[in-house]
Formats: C-alpha cells, structure tokens, sequence
C-alpha cells in the first residue's frame, strides 16, 4: 500500500484540532452567553414577583398577616400578568392557590410540591424550569417569600415566563454563534493548509535532494529555507555533500591510479564500480560498466564462477587464474571479500584484481635457474665426494694434516650435496602444475618409517619418544613425502634441545581432517623468528642450536609438502617450555 505523503499526514491532524477547538469554544460561548440570558431573565422575574409581592402589601387584601379576599388576589394577578405578560401565582402556606394568571384557582392543584414553591415558603428564594400541569407549557419559575412583620411567611408569590419566548430569543443568537464558527473554521482550515504547506514543502525539496544523492548526483545543492531549523538543516546537508563530493574526488583519483583492478559488484550481480586498471585486466576498456550485469560484460568462464560463487556462498576467497589475453598467458591473483552494511547484511562483494603475470615469470625463470645450476653443480660435487673417499683410502699414506683438510672437503661437499638435493626438491614442489600422488596409506606406518630414519639422533640424543595413533587410521597421502616432512620436523625437533629431550607425536581424525602434532620441551622458539621459520635458508636466532650443520631448507620442504597436500601447518612455540608443530591435512582422493 502506497504510502500517504507528509503534507496529508499532518493537514487532517491539523483540521480535527481546528474543528475540535472551534466546536468546544463555540459551545463554550453559546452556553456562557445563554447562561447570562437566563439569568438576567430570572432577576426580570425576580423584580416582577417583587412588584406582586409588594402590590399585596400594600393593598386591603391582606389584613392581620393574612389573605382576606381571594379573589381580590386573584384579580391582581390577572391584572398585572396582563400588563407584564408574566403568569402570576400565589400560593397560602397549605399549597392551595389563591391566585393565577392563567388558570382558576380553585381548580388548580396543591402546589405544595413544586420546588420554586417549598422554597419560598421556607423562606428562600426559589427557581425552577419545567412545564407546567395546568397549562401544559413550559415555564420559567421564579418564587419569592411574603413575610408579616414578625418574619412568618404569609404566602409565596410566584412569577413565571414562558420559555418559548425566552428560545425566541436564543435562537437568533445560536444561529450568529454557529455561522461565526463555521467561518471561523473554514478560515482556520485555510491557515492549516498554508501553515502544512510552509513545513512540507521544504522537506519535499530536501527529500527530493536526498533522492538524488541516493542515485549518484551529488552535484545537487538545497536552497536556503524560511525557517532557521530547516536553514540549518539545509546548510548541514549541503556541507556534508561537500565532504562527500570531496571524499568522492579523492576516492576517484585513488581508484584511477591505482595498480591493480578494484570492481565493486551488487547482489544483483550488476557492477558498481570497476577502475581503469579492472577494465583493462579484464579486457572491458571503452565499455561502459556502472549498472551492468557483469555476466554479459566478463567473457572469462573462470572470474565469472568465481564472483559467483562469492555473491552466493558470502564467503571471502582468493583464487589465481590463467587465462590467454592478445595470444599471451596472462596470470591474474583474483581475491574477493564481501561489502557489508551498517547492519551487517552483505550488500554484494569488492573484488582485487592484481596483474601477477611478471611475477609468476621471474619466479619461473627463479625455479628453473636453481633446477638447472642444481643439476649443473650435483656432477662435479659428486666428483668431488668420490676423488676425496678414494684420497682417503688406504691405498694412499698422506700425513696427518693431508688427511684433515680431506676430511673437511668430504664434510663440506657432502653439505652442499644435501643443500642441492633439497633445492631440487623444493624446485619440484614450487612447480604450479605438481600433481601430487595420493593413495590410502596406514598413518601409523608412515610415522613409524620416519622414526626409524632418524634413529640414529634419537639415540644419540636419548631422547624418550612417544607415539599416539590408531592402528586403523588410515588416509590419503603421498607417503614418502609426508615421511620426508615428518623427517625434518623430528630432526628440528631434536636439534633445538638438551639430552633427554621428549617428544610426543599425535595423530587422529578431526573434523574430516588429518591433524599430526609433533610437540617437544626443547629451547622453543622466540617470538619474532616463528614467522620466518619457513623461509629459505633463515635460521633461528637462538644460539642454543646444537647442529649447526643443517641446510636451512627443512622447514621450507615441509610447509610445500603439506601445500601440495592442500593442507595447512602451524606453530606454537615458548621460549624455554617448548615447541608443537601442527599439521592438517584435508580428505583428498586418491589418484
């Protein structure tokens, strides 16, 4: 249902309260002014039934405090009613009539029951408004006492006007009362109009302002307005579309000269806001974007699915993807994050779009070089190793400090030969089309293989090694690497610590995963080195290290190891307490 606008909200209000304090003031006045009427009409009564009373004083009538001539009395009423149009009645103490203007006395009812009457018998002045048995007409009664000079009421003397007449009069002065309230309504009607007019209309011009700005026109300015609450309103809005514009501008010439591509996408798919360098990644330049569904605009299949897959499953992704661009491999880093209102309801999705295409060559050419001077350098090194063993044979009788310097070539070169063979590893696995082998492999035989590969240490060392794992957890996994990876964790494990060290390895299912812990009470590992533990060739700055004779690309082989297993390993690691390395590897089928 269409919702009704300000101005008709608030007029109809206006009006009721209009009409309403009109009708009450107008009812007020009405009654006030008949009120007066009446009451002037009683003391015009009052003075007449006093002019009767003192008529009866001062006539024979009444002699010894009392009525002696009924008719006499009753001619005066009749006589005076005529002259002044007023009914007269007088009435003895017992209720009997003596007296009537209009009707026979005689045949008139005790009035001992009429309220004007039992007043002014009891001394008061009494009033009353009712019609009357004996004439049938309505009355407007006023009663006064006739008192002897000893204060005892001889009689009530009472005056009364026809309410007809005194209507003939109100009447007239209802109708001026009520033409006044209508003009003065219609007139005020017309002031609500006016005044609804004077607070609408301004808010109208602001909202429509408010409308543009919800459509991208920030361009649009308010006018001043008539009163100082909307003009400043006014102002407040027109400088908050200045920091807008400003903002805007500065966000524009951010976005224009930005590096990599940023495209903003609604949750009706339609595109926001694509920059210079999205259109140009995504092969769109020259084409308009703002509004447009980005399914006709983007050609590649890949990006299409992917924002896809964000706008529907609302969850951040970042993805590499390759595709042919003018008959060259392109490699873009796609990573999409979610937009969200202030309610915290997503409203569609930012996508990053960076060019990685010359890093992923020159990373490339990096893996191909240390593969190439890798497999350059394992023939003489290899040549080395075997003239220095036959050196050190029998068969040649070299002196002491010959045999030494031997020793130490042997000793070198059998460094560098590891050093090479894990370059030639990690060259393999930095490959981004590596496809791991994976088949079904008994987890508790792929850690006890790998223990049995470093026994020697863990003799040297004495250390107390103890294995938690089910004889029945089996996964998918390529088990001479994951060995390899187990290999170089153990043997951190036990270079960085005392004799007697512990080490505790577990493996169990969680949550469709494969975790394998390796926890020791070794040096542990300071806080700044963790981050750097996987890097090439970076060794800890502990000085505590018991061989120093590693090649610095253990740590890096195994976190390449468990990545091409798509899974992930972390660190937890306390100076002087110890160190856990975690690893969790996904369910992966098998190939």
């Amino acid at each position: 249902m269409k919702k009704k606008g300000l101005f008709w909200f608030l007029l109809p209000s206006y009006w009721i309260i209009t009409i309403a304090s009109i009708a009450i003031i107008s009812i007020y006045v009405f009654n006030s002014m008949s009120n007066l009427y009446y009451k002037q009409v009683e003391e015009d009564i009052l003075t007449r039934a006093k002019l009767l009373s003192e008529s009866l004083r001062n006539s024979t009538i009444i002699k010894e405090y009392r009525i002696i001539n009924n008719e006499n009395v009753d001619k005066l009423c009749v006589e005076l009613g005529g002259a002044s149009k007023t009914r007269f009645t007088v009435v003895l103490p017992d209720g009997q009539a003596v007296g009537d203007t209009d009707a026979t006395p005689s045949l008139m009812k005790p009035h001992n029951d009429r309220i004007e009457v039992i007043h002014a018998l009891e001394g008061r002045i009494g009033k009353d408004r009712r019609r009357s048995s004996t004439t049938n007409r309505e009355y407007q009664y006023v009663a006064i006492p006739l008192f002897d000079d000893n204060n005892q009421v001889i009689c009530a003397v009472r005056a009364a006007i026809e309410v007809t007449g005194i209507q003939n009069e109100v009447g007239p002065m209802t109708t001026r009362v009520f033409v006044a309230a209508i003009i003065i309504g219609i007139a005020s009607m017309y002031v609500c109009v006016i005044a609804t007019r004077r607070i609408t209309n301004p808010l109208g011009i602001i909202t429509n302002t408010a409308k543009k700005i919800t459509e991208g026109d920030f361009e649009e300015k308010i006018p001043e307005q008539n009163t100082d609450e909307l003009n400043q309103l006014s102002y407040s809005l027109n400088q908050m579309l200045a920091t807008i514009n400003q903002q805007k501008s500065e966000q524009s010439t951010i976005l224009e000269n930005m590096n990599d591509g940023v495209m903003a996408i609604d949750n009706n798919g339609k595109i926001i806001i694509a920059n210079p360098q999205a259109r140009k990644i995504l092969d769109i330049e020259g084409k308009r974007t703002k509004g447009r569904d980005y399914e006709k605009l983007i050609e590649n299949k890949k990006i299409k699915m992917i924002i896809f897959s964000l706008l529907n499953e609302k969850k951040s992704m970042s993805e590499e993807i390759e595709f042919k661009n003018e008959g060259s491999l392109k490699v873009i880093l796609l990573s999409g994050s979610l937009l969200l209102n202030p309610y915290n309801q997503s409203i569609g999705a930012l996508f990053v779009l960076r060019d990685i295409t010359h890093l992923r060559f020159l990373e490339k050419v990096k893996t191909n070089f240390v593969a190439n001077v890798s497999h350059e350098l394992k023939t003489p090194v290899t040549a080395i190793q075997g003239f220095v063993e036959t050196l050190l044979s029998s068969e040649f009788n070299h002196n002491q400090d010959t045999r030494n310097f031997l020793d130490i070539i042997k000793k070198q070169s059998g460094r560098l030969d590891a050093i090479i063979d894990d370059l030639l590893m990690l060259s393999r696995l930095e490959q981004t089309d590596v496809k791991v082998f994976v088949k079904d492999k008994n987890i508790l035989n792929v850690i006890n293989n790998s223990i049995n590969l470093v026994q020697l240490l863990l003799n040297e060392k004495e250390v107390n090694l103890n294995v938690e794992c089910n004889e029945e957890l089996h996964w998918n996994i390529n088990s001479s690497l994951i060995e390899h990876a187990l290999v170089n964790l153990l043997t951190n494990s036990i270079k960085y610590s005392d004799s007697y060290v512990n080490i505790d390895i577990k493996a169990k299912k969680y949550k469709n995963n494969l975790r394998i812990s390796i926890t020791d009470n070794g040096f542990g590992i300071e806080k700044d080195d963790i981050p750097r533990l996987f890097e090439r060739f970076y060794r800890s700055s502990s000085g505590r290290i018991t061989d120093k004779n590693g090649t610095g690309l253990g740590l890096s082989i195994v976190k390449h190891i468990i990545q091409v297993h798509s899974g992930i390993i972390n660190i937890d690691s306390k100076v002087g307490i110890g160190t856990t390395f975690k690893i969790t590897i996904p369910f992966l089928e098998p190939t």
